[in-house]
Formats: structure tokens, sequence, C-alpha cells
């Protein structure tokens, strides 16, 4: 694993999430208590899911020692919905200085405009480590700042510019992952895989780069000074560039830049190769990184023919937004379809495909969306039968060879895991309880125990059974019959494995199905018994230990 991440280990007796949890629903209560917060906002941010975040490592296979991008997958975990509002709320404070660059095609606009001097040079900085370097206190106060000058931010949330700040403090200072069966603690920086990550090391910079420039004796020779994220491209005259990095790394230890130098008039700088002219002019073609190998989706591979079409238009929209050289345009888009070809793409397949008008059509008013697994030759006339219905259709792969071949994450103890629809056998029958939970498993289980020692038979069926049978649940056997995070669709499986398994002591069927869906559903159920289910371990043998 990369060293990129600077992490310690917890205690022995630390189990991080339950703690954490208890701690933000507190906050977010206090909040809504002072009315500044609603209740729909507060059941969106209050922590349900307790999955630990888990660390993996992504190879930067074009660098020389391959190092790892160290990434948090953070989906699950208690503070992903606060996360995510966070992100909401700060996204639109970014981009606003002079100096950053949205996308590439205005980065290429900007640079045919420009002129170069002899006496000038191209130059690249980059940041190091961007996300796990920043520094969480500096990163607050920009924030802070920021949304102090926000005059529109009581449009977007009721929350004070301090309150929003302390839960993003909160959220960055709770960062911990789980590696290899042991819980770390991410002691400085944003968790690349965090929503909000991006947002705060973006309001870093800006703040960052401002001060920079503000103290650097040589600002005004720096004609040219673009940023996007961790990578600023910089026109320099050639004998100050030395003096120019080492002020850039004089002002925060965590921050570090290294640079890059243009090379027979041509510098790399995000997927742009910009191009100095004899006539000082500059101008910009596509950039494609040593290892890149004109290897795209396969045009007979198992995709819907949007995804393909929408390869195509892309791979001509950029030649065309990117490439600003007169002679470059005709050879970019001779490289293009040739890879194509390479992947198996008719040659009238591109040819319509890229004359295809791009005018926005009118866009038809869906009712609602559904997201359904792509099986070529069935979906294309359900997508055409459910927009008749004013149902709008998004396809997605249901199974691919990286989901079949890598494993980068650690795998999450069974009762650990949340969002489940579980059976739980009675000792003294056959019949069984079916239920579904968002939260960990684990927790609803000891509900369940606690129900039956109190004997709570009034709203609890598991203990109406025991009661009234003089049975014992087999806590020892309870079985995942299925894992769906999303809360109507779990529901829906609740209630379908009630139908599906009548030996039940539910007090009631779940959600109504219509019949004849449940007819449809019994005729091709291939599941197995619940019976033939694995049993899902409560002992603590089975938890991760903390270190």
């Amino acid at each position: 694993m990369s060293t990129e991440v600077d992490a310690t280990g917890l205690g022995d007796s630390v189990i991080p999430d339950y703690r954490l949890a208890r701690k933000l629903t507190n906050t977010l209560l206090n909040l809504k208590k002072d009315n500044v917060m609603d209740e729909p906002t507060y059941r969106r941010l209050k922590p349900t899911q307790k999955q630990p975040p888990r660390i993996y490592g992504l190879p930067k296979i074009h660098k020389p020692t391959v190092p790892l991008r160290p990434i948090v997958s953070c989906i699950g975990s208690f503070a992903y919905n606060l996360s995510k509002y966070l992100a909401e709320i700060l996204s639109p404070l970014t981009g606003l200085t002079e100096y950053t660059i949205p996308i590439s095609s205005g980065f290429a606009e900007l640079i045919a405009e420009q002129t170069i001097g002899t006496q000038e040079r191209m130059v690249s900085f980059d940041v190091v480590s961007l996300f796990t370097n920043v520094p969480i206190e500096g990163a607050c106060n920009a924030t802070l700042q920021r949304l102090q000058s926000d005059s529109n931010l009581s449009t977007r949330t009721a929350l004070s510019p301090e309150q929003l700040t302390q839960l993003l403090e909160f959220v960055l200072r709770s960062t911990y992952f789980l590696y290899k069966g042991s819980y770390y603690e991410q002691t400085e920086g944003a968790a690349m895989g965090s929503p909000v990550s991006a947002v705060v090391a973006n309001l870093y910079m800006e703040s960052f780069e401002e001060e920079a420039l503000d103290t650097c004796p040589l600002s005004c020779m720096l004609r040219v000074w673009k940023r996007y994220v961790d990578d600023t491209f910089i026109i320099v005259p050639i004998s100050e560039t030395d003096k120019l990095l080492k002020h850039m790394n004089s002002l925060e230890p965590t921050i570090q830049f290294t640079s890059e130098i243009e090379c027979e008039g041509k510098i790399a700088f995000l997927d742009t190769l910009v191009h100095r002219h004899d006539n000082h002019r500059l101008s910009t073609s596509v950039y494609r990184k040593p290892t890149h190998t004109d290897q795209y989706i396969a045009f007979d591979s198992h995709h819907p023919i949007s995804v393909k079409r929408g390869l195509v238009k892309c791979l001509f929209d950029r030649a065309s937004r990117i490439v600003t050289s007169p002679q470059q345009p005709c050879k970019e888009r001779t490289r293009v379809r040739s890879a194509l070809s390479l992947n198996g793409y008719p040659r009238r397949f591109i040819h319509n495909t890229k004359n295809r008008s791009s005018e926005p059509r009118d866009q038809k008013v869906y009712k609602t969306f559904t997201v359904l697994p792509y099986i070529d030759g069935v979906s294309k006339q359900l997508k055409r039968r459910l927009e008749s219905h004013g149902i709008r259709t998004v396809f997605r792969s249901d199974t691919t060879l990286r989901q079949q071949l890598t494993r980068p994450k650690d795998s999450i103890p069974p009762h650990r895991r949340d969002g489940i629809v579980y059976n739980i056998p009675c000792k003294g029958c056959d019949r069984s309880y079916i239920g579904e939970i968002a939260r960990p498993i684990k927790e609803r289980i000891t509900e369940h125990k606690r129900d039956v020692r109190l004997r709570r038979t009034d709203n609890s069926a598991v203990a109406e059974h025991a009661w009234d049978n003089q049975h014992q649940p087999d806590w020892d056997g309870v079985q995942c019959l299925s894992q769906e995070r999303h809360w109507y669709t779990r529901r829906v499986k609740e209630a379908i494995n009630i139908r599906l398994n009548p030996n039940n002591f539910n007090k009631d069927n779940g959600i109504d199905i219509p019949e004849f869906w449940m007819r449809t559903i019994r005729r091709h159920d291939t599941r197995r018994p619940a019976s033939q289910h694995r049993s899902i371990p409560f002992s603590r043998q089975s938890e991760p230990a903390a270190r």
C-alpha cells in the first residue's frame, strides 16, 4: 500500500463507527432543536448505515514505480450522507477565482489566445498527493471565509457558516478505514473517496494560491497561471522557474509541488499537449499517456448501443474542442477512426454517429425512472414499453469482469452488513420470521432478543411466537436472504420472501404486491430455500480488530 496516507492504528477496544455515529446524531439533534435543521434534512443526515470505510489502492501505471492511489470507499459509512450534503452546499463556492479552469476545452481556448517569448518557458506544477495532505485546519478556515462571503447561502441551507464548518471539521477529523482486518484513523488530509473531499481540496487550493501569488515577488512576471484541482499551468521567465517553485514549497509543509518543464517545445497538461511555435503562438492537441493503448468498449461488447454512440461522439467532440492547430484536427480524427475500427466499430456506424445532429431534441417529460440490468435483445423492447407509460429507463451492467476478478477492499463481516432482508428460524418448529433492516443486521437481532426477553408480544412477532408456543428463536441460524440499500426495493424483496415462504409467523405480509406479479415470480423462482442460506455469525471473533 502507498505511504501517501498519514494513518495511525486505533486502540484495541475502539470500534469507531458506533461512537462517531452517536456523536453525529447528537450534533444533528441539537441543530434540529435549534430550528436550523428541518425534519427531512435531519432524517437524511442521521446515520443509519454504519458500514466501515475500507481503503484500497488504484495503481498509477503511468508512473515509474507504479505507486498506489489510496481510495477510501465511504459508501454506506455513518458520515456518507453528511459528506454528500456538505458537498452540495459547498460546490457553488468553487471555481470562482480567476486562476481556475473548469475543463480542458476552456484551457485550449485560453491557450490559443496566448503568446510566449523566447525568454519564457511553459511549466506545470503538480501538488504531491493533494487530498491526503490538505491541512484540516487550513481547509476549514478557507471554507469558513468563503461561506461568510456567500450572499446566496441562505437559499441552500438554514445553517450558518460556523455550523457548516463545524460539521465539515467533524467529517474531516472522523476519517478511519478498515484494512486487512484492522481499523486505522487518518490523522491528516481528506479521504479520497469521500464526496466532500474534492470540494474541500479545491477551496483550500484557491485560498492557498491567492496567498502564494500575493506574497510572490515574481507574480508580476507570471502572464499565465491556470489551475485544475492539483495541476497548474504557468508561463514564467526561464531564469525564475526555480525561485517560483521554492517559494511555493515554502508556504505549507504538507503542500509540496513538483514541476515539469516543457521539452522540445511541448508540455502535457490534463488531456492536452501544448505546442510552442516559431511565431511565438501556442496551440493544443490531444494528449495520451505513454500507457494508452486505444482500448475502448468493443463494438460487440454487452453494452447498450447508446453507450457506443456516446463513445464515438465523445472522441470526435474532444478532437474538435481541444485541437487548435490548423493541421491537427484532420490527423486527430484519423487517429480516432483507426482506434474505433480496431475495437470493431463499423465504418458506417462511425460516420453516421459522428454526423448525427447534436441539436437538443424536444425533452420528454417522464413521471419517474427505473434502473435495470442490461440484457441484449430484451432491454430495447422493455425500454420502449416503459417509455410509453412515462417511465424513463436507465441500464446498468449487472456483472463485469472487474467485479469477478478483483477484490481490492476488505470484505465486511456478515453481521456488520446493512440493508438486509433476513430470516430467523425457530428451534421448536419449522416456521420462521422474515424481516428487513436498513441498519447493520447485528443491531436488529439485538433488538429482537430484547423483545423476547422483555415479553414485548404486542409489537414483536418473534416475541409473540416465542412466548405463545414456548419456543426459542434460533439466533445462531439467522440467514441473509438478500442485501439491498434502497429502502423501497428492500421492502419489496421482504414482501416477496414472505409470500414465497408461507410457513412464517410474521404479523403481516409486508407491502402490497399485486397477485399477477406474484404468479409470475412463483413461476420463475429459482432461489434457494431459506434453510439453505448460510447463517450469519454473531460471535465477537467475527469482528475486525481495532489497532
